[in-house]
């Protein structure tokens, strides 16, 4: 299920979700930019994504119409997927600037709980200039099943200052 995870008095729209369902683009009103973190190449949305790829998620036409960016990352959930801190704050950013322009980010991994709470984290810190462990109160309050590994817990509070400067 999608879920807005910014704070419900803010315009910018930012949602978490494992794979979503199409009929979740429903609650979404407006172009959406979808940021897809996966362990191996394993999806491909219908017009968006490289053939090599094994599985196909047919998006319908009303559904695609809403989709204005598709953002493929692939990520381990283990010490080789933390991304540099270049990349991430070059993610943060771009997700930032979107949501400044009224585009609705959804980040989304299979699961919901670790590799999109990274870069949910991430976002969620520089947007509203908070800690790690204060923004990861936050979040567990909305989505109590996250669970971001080891790996990327320690990245993120070692981009603090990067992330709330």
């Amino acid at each position: 299920m999608i879920q807005r995870v910014s704070t419900p008095d803010d315009k910018r729209e930012l949602y978490q979700s494992p794979l979503p369902n199409i009929e979740d683009f429903d609650s979404i009103s407006g172009p959406i930019v979808l940021i897809n973190l996966h362990f191996k190449p394993r999806f491909k949305l219908l017009g968006f994504g490289d053939e090599d790829e094994i599985q196909t998620i047919l998006i319908p036409n009303k559904v695609r119409s809403k989709i204005v960016g598709v953002f493929e990352y692939w990520i381990r959930d283990d010490q080789y997927g933390v991304m540099s801190n270049n990349e991430l704050i070059s993610l943060v950013d771009s997700a930032l600037s979107f949501m400044d322009n009224n585009i609705k980010v959804v980040v989304n991994c299979a699961q919901g709980a670790s590799r999109s709470t990274y870069i949910v984290l991430a976002i969620l810190m520089k947007m509203y200039y908070t800690s790690y462990r204060d923004t990861l109160d936050y979040l567990k309050s909305i989505r109590p099943s996250i669970c971001p590994n080891s790996y990327f817990k320690d990245h993120l509070i070692s981009m603090e200052d990067r992330l709330l400067w």
